[in-house]
């Protein structure tokens, strides 16, 4: 998930994660946030 406007298989989305994992992908997609916001911020020619 680490550009989460993409998505391969629905069926991955469906899984229940426990403990410290369901953390860990939360962190993941956050990131994959803010990776495509610097990639759009790029090529948008926002940053120079």
């Amino acid at each position: 998930m680490l550009l989460p406007i993409m998505k391969l298989r629905e069926g991955h989305a469906d899984i229940d994660l426990k403990g410290w994992a369901r953390y860990w992908f939360y962190l993941d997609k956050l990131m994959g946030y803010v990776l495509a916001s610097f990639l759009i911020a790029g090529l948008s020619g926002l940053t120079k």
